[in-house]
């Protein structure tokens, strides 16, 4: 709850439709998930607590029930999946 002021002041200043047009990235997606309370939590656990979380508090200052988009962001030095067919990385400006 402690973002919610910040969502609030982004909300006021973008106006409210602007969340039907964000897509939040949870980024380090490369990182092993911390423990949970009652030992190791799965990833897929993880992330959607994580969106469901954010997605509470941004619906704390919407009037209306909105759904919020979200995907998974690794920096390109640890990511493997950006490379060409034949192996060389993708070089990204």
């Amino acid at each position: 709850m402690a973002d919610v002021p910040l969502l609030t002041a982004i909300t006021e200043t973008f106006g409210p439709n602007m969340w039907f047009n964000t897509i939040v990235a949870l980024t380090h997606a490369a990182a092993a998930p911390p423990d949970g309370t009652n030992g190791p939590i799965t990833y897929d656990t993880y992330t959607r607590s994580r969106t469901q979380l954010l997605q509470q508090n941004i619906r704390c200052v919407l009037p209306s029930n909105t759904c919020l988009l979200s995907c998974l962001q690794q920096g390109l030095g640890r990511c493997s999946l950006l490379a060409h067919k034949d192996g060389r990385q993708v070089q990204m400006r």
